[in-house]
């Protein structure tokens, strides 16, 4: 591994290989994942709502900064990323919501063929889909948009994705859906 990072008792990141070409970084093999598993996760840390897990086989950008709680992220294209979050059954205060400043400023961003799991603190699924693409133009949430609504201001998107499963009060499954700031199928 060209990068390996264990940023506390929880995570550790590792990158397969970094490399600059042209004015472009490109990542292969970006792997986050938890130290422990969902039931120890529970325990030891009672208060945390999510544990994460992600890898990333390919991912090509020209700029990225992170800086405190702020990531930024300029023409990137990542490629068969999959994420699976474990929730638990915590619940965040508002006080500390309204706290929270995190910042996310994203232009020319292509996600292609994702996959994403969302598990309850049951076992079973909250969400699951497949062959998700995402493209954005212009993204940025941040403590203002937070506050707004729609929490986020974006110039323009698309997300399409197949087989996607959402739990929600009731159980709704599509095969194929597509939306933009305009549309939704």
């Amino acid at each position: 591994d060209d990068f390996f990072l264990q940023p506390d008792d929880l995570y550790q990141i590792t990158i397969a290989k970094i490399k600059t070409e042209n004015g472009q970084m490109s990542v292969d093999e970006l792997s986050v994942k938890p130290l422990l598993g969902f039931d120890e996760f529970k325990m030891r840390f009672p208060n945390k709502r999510q544990l994460v897990q992600f890898t990333i086989p390919k991912m090509n950008f020209s700029d990225i900064a992170l800086k405190k709680n702020k990531i930024s992220l300029s023409e990137a294209k990542i490629v068969n990323p999959q994420f699976l979050v474990y929730t638990s059954s915590t619940v965040q205060k508002k006080e500390e919501a309204r706290n929270k400043n995190f910042e996310v400023d994203f232009h020319g961003v292509l996600l292609k063929n994702a996959s994403l799991k969302i598990i309850k603190p049951d076992g079973t699924h909250l969400a699951e889909a497949e062959k998700l693409n995402l493209s954005i133009t212009d993204f940025i949430f941040n403590k203002e948009t937070a506050r707004q609504t729609i929490p986020v201001h974006y110039k323009d998107f698309k997300l399409s994705g197949e087989n996607v499963f959402l739990a929600i009060h009731e159980n709704f499954s599509f095969k194929h859906f597509s939306v933009t700031p305009n549309s939704g199928i």
